[in-house]
């Protein structure tokens, strides 16, 4: 028999918060709960989403997909106050999933090298 080692009675270390800031998707999700436009359960009946994947996008835990970030975006456009943070926030996430998709479908050109007038 051999003898417990200090890693047999450890105990699991746990992770580390992030230090990734949190996406576009979760600070929108966050403001239109925090600014009573919406209840978490709404928003995953407005988004056909289920609350549990709703929930891990707004604590930053996962991503949503780019068809659910567009969605979430007009869903709070029309719904929130012009002028508000939330509208704000929801029109650079349009933004940002409208430049998303472009680059998804090869519209945006990448360059391999740096044009030389940029050098």
């Amino acid at each position: 028999m051999s003898e417990p080692t200090a890693s047999d009675s450890a105990a699991p270390v746990p992770s580390a918060p992030s230090s990734r800031r949190p996406s576009t998707a979760s600070r929108l999700l966050a403001l239109l709960v925090e600014e009573g436009l919406a209840t978490p359960g709404a928003l995953a009946l407005a988004l056909q989403l289920p609350l549990a994947e709703l929930e891990a996008c707004r604590q930053g835990r996962a991503p949503l997909a780019l068809a659910m970030q567009q969605r979430l975006s007009v869903f709070a456009i029309q719904h929130t106050p012009a002028g508000s943070r939330s509208a704000r926030q929801a029109r650079a996430l349009g933004a940002q999933t409208e430049a998303a998709a472009r680059m998804e479908s090869g519209a945006t050109v990448l360059h391999v090298l740096v044009p030389p007038r940029w050098r």
